[in-house]
């Protein structure tokens, strides 16, 4: 069984007919058929998860997709929650065969560069059998686990080998990636491995030998025709995390999302990579808001980034942080008490409001419970609301917490509906959780991402507001 679509439904994907064949400036096809499965559309996304065409199913359940590519790269086929990963040139046109048997199906791709993607599936069986226990083969000491991760390279790459071997019409470029996609996968093993084993031994002390970072020589950052390789993705990440982290040991202050910004300017010279690296580094960034480091980085991003759909990425997520920023009024909030009654946070204009977004299934969240009653109870806190959000998808999860659960009579627990869960979350940038949000007695933002209940700084920021207010 090819695991690689374990859960994802049924899936048929036909190649074009000459009658119905897209239009000439189309250079890659896909057709096809989706049963058994409640989504409406397929996409088909890049390796920077940007969209780059998509289709919904007609009443026979079937789509159609065509869109022009200058060279073979790696996309996610999407559609729901499941996706699958495929590999992509000019003029493949691919058929996918799946035999489904109860909950699993055998996949087969058949047309047109049906054998890149075959490989794909064979690798994915391979891996699951092969590929070592990683908690394992991390807690080995360093001699053992260079062993074992070389001894699963070249298992990977006599595997690549034995199938080029048995298939003639590879696309030579597909084979250059997946040899690339095996160096830098064992890459990405070694570079992990000296935090990662302090992690899972608990050996403060240990150290790896002078020459264990030999291996850097055998890999490039500035590989532009691997940057669709998630494998490449990872370590270039990996490889600038790793560098700040030693010039952090070394007494560098600078937060450490400046240090990365930083490197990638200092050792990635190919605009393609760059612009892939400092694309994700704004991203992780940004998720703590627009505060003055990142809008120095943000500012180098935006004057430098060749690709564009990455620049207005990044200007979308700020227009929604601009949003947020302090002295702006609330975005509406659509939530219900636990009896369905709708909540209106105009309200409570007059008070100061403590937002504090959560789910049942966050443990932070629930760890802050104690903390939040005392917030709630504290003498002086008077002109406070706390007002608790959930966000989980199942109500029943919510209700069943809340019953188990010590709270203070002066706390508001709304939910919101599951359908608006991802516009709350969009609306207030919520990326991690809890979240909360301080707003001042006139109703607008004090603080976008606020202390936790039981810090000290909640109660300055609240009394500088009031001061700031009545001078």
């Amino acid at each position: 069984m090819n695991r690689i679509l374990s859960g994802l439904g049924l899936l048929i994907l036909l190649s074009c007919s000459a009658a119905d064949a897209p239009e000439p400036e189309s250079n890659i096809w896909i057709k096809g058929r989706l049963l058994g499965t409640l989504a409406d559309s397929v996409t088909l996304l890049d390796a920077y998860d940007f969209p780059v065409v998509s289709s919904h199913l007609d009443e026979d359940n079937k789509f159609s997709l065509a869109f022009n590519a200058a060279s073979g790269a790696y996309y996610q086929l999407k559609y729901g929650d499941s996706a699958m990963p495929i590999y992509l040139s000019p003029q493949y046109d691919l058929i996918l065969k799946i035999n489904e048997q109860g909950k699993e199906a055998d996949l087969e791709f058949e047309g047109r560069g049906k054998e890149s993607n075959n490989y794909i599936l064979s690798f994915s069986e391979f891996e699951s059998v092969n590929k070592p226990a990683y908690d394992q083969l991390l807690a080995k000491s360093e001699s053992e686990f260079l062993i074992e991760a070389r001894r699963y390279r070249s298992k990977s790459e006599a595997f690549l080998r034995n199938y080029q071997e048995h298939h003639f019409n590879l696309d030579p470029n597909f084979i250059a990636k997946e040899r690339a996609r095996i160096l830098y996968a064992w890459a990405n093993r070694l570079i992990h491995y000296p935090e990662a084993h302090i992690y899972y031994t608990g050996e403060d002390e240990f150290a790896v030998s002078d020459t264990y970072h030999d291996y850097k020589k055998t890999v490039n950052l500035d590989a532009s025709e691997l940057i669709t390789l998630p494998e490449y993705q990872r370590f270039i990440n990996a490889y600038l995390d790793a560098e700040a982290n030693i010039l952090q040991e070394k007494g560098d202050k600078r937060r450490r999302t400046l240090i990365r910004f930083d490197l990638s300017n200092q050792l990635i010279s190919e605009p393609q990579v760059k612009d892939f690296a400092q694309f994700d580094i704004l991203k992780e960034s940004l998720q703590t808001g627009l505060d003055e480091s990142n809008k120095q980085i943000l500012k180098s991003f935006m004057n430098s980034a060749q690709n564009g759909m990455m620049r207005a990425a990044i200007g979308d997520l700020v227009s929604r942080w601009e949003v947020l920023e302090r002295g702006n009024q609330i975005p509406s909030l659509p939530a219900e008490t636990i009896d369905a009654t709708p909540f209106d946070i105009a309200s409570y204009r007059g008070k100061f409001i403590y937002l504090r977004f959560w789910t049942t299934w966050c443990q932070p969240c629930l760890n802050d419970t104690t903390q939040l009653r005392h917030l709630s109870e504290t003498e002086g806190n008077e002109d406070l609301v706390i007002i608790s959000i959930n966000l989980d998808q199942e109500k029943a999860d919510w209700k069943a917490e809340m019953e188990n659960r010590q709270t203070s009579a002066d706390i508001i627990h709304l939910k919101v509906a599951p359908e608006d869960v991802d516009r709350v979350k969009e609306s207030f940038m919520i990326h991690t959780l809890p979240r909360n949000i301080l707003i001042g007695s006139d109703g607008r933002i004090i603080e976008p991402i606020a202390p936790p209940p039981g810090d000290p700084e909640l109660e300055e920021l609240m009394k500088a507001y009031s001061i700031a207010l009545n001078s």
